[in-house]
């Protein structure tokens, strides 16, 4: 290590070889597989702190909905940990998204347990949500609900934008995005392709709704929405959802997040649910 400045910048595919001569610790590395690919995509970024021609520490962000940059893929030299590179890499990439008039928001999602993450994004001024709790339905298993009639499909696109933004509580203080991308509810996130590919499902008087959306993340799944905590006390509400993965999401693992208050339901029928640890989602209005 030398004593010259540290230089920050985005990462080319000249960077490659400074990249894999990194000891990171991490096998397989999922980043040095799909370098290229990152460096291509205009929603994806990477960038690097370095000691003259050494890389200490990447990191990277990627652009959801136009306006949400959500940073992740934080790698640090493990020889030369414990000197703020972390912090002074991950503060430059949010100054240079402030500077960006299309963001509107900056954040990172990271698991409960995972301290020194969570100890860094604090460090940097992005403050956390409560936790969620990302359930999936285990294999061949149905849900066991309170029986009532199956709720009415919602098709049109404007309907569905309506019954979002009719909200009045949202016990996840989160809008589900995609797995493992919670993002702050925001108007902006419902383009028209994702109402589209969404499909909804209202009760009678509209008083709940969900909506399920399929979504690619190693494994196929129906990634359900449901903004209230009251899941085993509305009428119809798993008959629907059991109908839908039978009908229209047969390949699918169903997938949904839960508030730390509805966790507990979903954890006494660990038979029926796969529960992951939880999340926290930290992040700043940019904008």
């Amino acid at each position: 290590m030398t004593n010259g400045l540290l230089q920050m910048r985005k990462l080319t595919k000249a960077d490659y070889s400074k990249l894999t001569a990194m000891d990171t610790g991490i096998e397989d590395d999922y980043v040095v597989r799909i370098f290229d690919n990152l460096l291509e995509s205009k929603e994806h970024a990477l960038y690097g702190l370095f000691d003259d021609e050494k890389m200490l520490t990447i990191a990277g962000y990627s652009i959801f909905a136009n306006h949400f940059a959500m940073l992740g893929r934080l790698r640090s030299d493990r020889r030369y940990l414990a000197r703020g590179n972390a912090t002074t890499l991950l503060l430059k990439m949010i100054e240079d998204l402030k500077a960006d008039p299309n963001i509107f928001w900056i954040g990172a999602n990271t698991e409960v347990h995972n301290g020194p993450a969570r100890r860094v994004l604090t460090k940097i001024g992005l403050p956390a949500d409560p936790p969620s709790y990302p359930v999936k339905l285990q294999e061949s298993m149905k849900i066991q609900g309170k029986p009532g009639p199956l709720w009415q499909a919602i098709n049109e696109r404007e309907e569905k934008r309506k019954l979002l933004l009719s909200l009045q509580e949202n016990a996840l203080r989160m809008f589900p995005y995609e797995c493992y991308y919670p993002f702050p509810f925001h108007e902006s996130l419902f383009s028209n392709d994702y109402l589209d590919e969404s499909t909804f499902y209202a009760n009678d008087d509209k008083s709940r709704f969900f909506m399920m959306k399929e979504d690619q993340k190693g494994n196929l799944y129906a990634h359900m929405a449901y903004f209230w905590n009251d899941h085993f006390e509305q009428p119809g509400l798993w008959d629907t959802v059991n109908q839908a993965l039978e009908s229209s999401f047969t390949e699918h693992q169903l997938w949904i997040d839960v508030s730390k208050q509805a966790y507990p339901v979903f954890a006494q029928q660990e038979e029926i649910f796969d529960i992951q640890k939880p999340w926290m989602l930290h992040g700043i209005w940019a904008k």
